[in-house]
Formats: C-alpha cells, structure tokens, sequence
C-alpha cells in the first residue's frame, strides 16, 4: 500500500509494460477511441480503470480510517472485506 500511496501523492501514472505485454498502443496520452473499442470488445478491459483504481483505493483507505477509529484492527477489516468479496463473487457465480 505504501508504493501505491506514494503513487498517487505525487500524481504519477502506474507503468503497465512492468505488468506484462503491452496489447496495444496509438500516438499521445490516450489510445484513439477505435483502439480503445476493439480492446474493450476484444479483451473486455477498462480503460479507466487506473483512475478507478484509485478511487477505489481511496475509499476502501478511508473506511479503514474510520473503522480503526472504532477500535477494528487491521487483520480483522481486512478479513471483513476479503468476506464481502469472495460473497459477491459467489452470487455472481450463482447467478
């Protein structure tokens, strides 16, 4: 969490290429629309999904704040949350 903290602090952008093969790539900041829709279809992925992310992270940071303020500790916000995940992935599997 602290790689990510500092990410976000100084408002850079996370490298995909360290993750793996870069899928495809246009000229400037953002892929052209058409890539980014031939991606979407072909690979199902979000393109915003950095930006979601953290959001996300931000969120689930502040809840963690506000939840250890209640005396919750770290082991047992996480065990709640990895719950509510693997809950939400079996309804959907279900459904």
């Amino acid at each position: 969490m602290d790689a990510m903290n500092k990410v976000m602090e100084i408002g850079a952008s996370l490298d995909f290429s360290q993750f793996g093969d870069v899928l495809a790539y246009g000229e400037g900041h953002e892929p052209p629309e058409e890539m980014q829709k031939e991606i979407e279809a072909k690979h199902s992925l979000d393109h915003n999904f950095e930006e979601n992310l953290a959001r996300e992270f931000k969120e689930l940071q502040q809840e963690f704040e506000r939840m250890k303020k209640l005396g919750v500790s770290e082991q047992e916000f996480l065990t709640r949350k990895l719950k509510a995940v693997l809950a939400e992935m079996k309804k959907e599997e279900n459904s």
